[in-house]
């Protein structure tokens, strides 16, 4: 997996070497394994539509989607040897507390589980931009939730809970407007 997150890392670097948005778009849709590699290693469908989707709201260009998305797999490679120092400067300087919370929620997970969860809690993060307030919900809804087992190891599943919170933040963005 961590081989795999390096070239993946290798891939998004040399495109963001161009300059200037329209070059970017440019590359994108010559190189439509860019984003097939992203699906395969998140384990999320139609993630291009879901960058797409959120990037009239938060006025991203598509180089610093890009960038969200090599933070996301630094983030977890990170978590993933546990790098608390490295974390917290990869991360916004106020939510020091979010990366250690991620740590101890991906330590929390079966290993087969945790890696697409923890993409999807970056993905709410980009759609919501205030890391602190979506894990707070997550955390409150963890403790409420009675969780389904995983079949293989009976270990609790929270992927329809993510999907609700998600939602909640999605509603909640709407009604600020």
């Amino acid at each position: 997996m961590n081989q795999a997150i390096s070239q993946l890392q290798v891939l998004l670097e040399q495109k963001l070497k161009l300059q200037g948005v329209e070059l970017c778009v440019k590359a994108r849709e010559q190189d439509q394994n860019f984003w097939i590699q992203i699906e395969k290693e998140s384990g999320i469908s139609n993630i291009q539509k879901v960058f797409e989707k959120v990037e009239d709201k938060l006025y991203v260009t598509i180089a610093q989607k890009q960038t969200l998305i090599i933070r996301a797999f630094v983030i977890q490679n990170l978590i993933e040897t546990g790098d608390f120092n490295k974390l917290k400067t990869l991360t916004k300087d106020d939510s020091f507390k979010m990366s250690q919370e991620l740590v101890k929620l991906y330590k929390d997970l079966p290993q087969h589980l945790s890696q697409k969860i923890i993409f999807k809690i970056l993905l709410g993060f980009i759609q919501d931009c205030k890391y602190k307030s979506v894990l707070d919900i997550l955390h409150n809804e963890r403790k409420s939730i009675t969780a389904d087992r995983c079949p293989n190891c009976d270990v609790p599943i929270y992927h329809e809970q993510i999907q609700i919170i998600l939602e909640q933040i999605s509603k909640g963005k709407k009604n600020e407007k």
